[in-house]
């Protein structure tokens, strides 16, 4: 999820099967090796009221995908940005 300045995010979802160049794929995962997983650039979705957002009930990502995000997370935002 990518805090917007102008009041939205812009929420970008986690897939386990990617057919498309429209993604940031991951590498370094177990998934990746068996399928292209990532973030789908093509399913982003915009939500400009935060009722949407559940932070009491934290998501649960694999270790490696949180990880591999959290390193590439600049290229991410302005994938998404751009």
């Amino acid at each position: 999820m990518v805090d917007s300045h102008d009041g939205y995010f812009i929420c970008v979802p986690f897939r386990s099967s990617i057919c498309h160049e429209n993604a940031f794929l991951f590498k370094t995962t177990s998934q990746s090796t068996r399928a292209r997983s990532g973030l789908d650039y093509t399913k982003i979705i915009i939500i400009d009221n935060d009722d949407y957002i559940d932070a009491a009930s934290p998501a649960i990502i694999k270790q490696k995908e949180y990880t591999e995000m959290t390193v590439n997370l600049q290229r991410i935002v302005s994938e998404v940005l751009a």
